[in-house]
């Protein structure tokens, strides 16, 4: 997973961006140019990451 560093905080607002915690707590950013380009892109990498079931689990508290 690609994190969200603090300093990457004025380019995420300069292409409305997001921030997002992961369900395992690490920050990443949504955002052209900016870690994932898309939301859609973010799940694919967490899939590959950590595959479904993990987000099944960690998901359905």
């Amino acid at each position: 997973m690609i994190e969200f560093d603090d300093s990457d905080l004025r380019n995420l607002q300069e292409v409305d961006g997001v921030i997002l915690q992961d369900v395992h707590g690490e920050r990443v950013a949504i955002g052209k140019g900016i870690g994932y380009e898309n939301v859609f892109a973010f799940m694919n990498a967490y899939f590959e990451e950590y595959g479904a079931e993990d987000f099944a689990k960690k998901s359905w508290i």
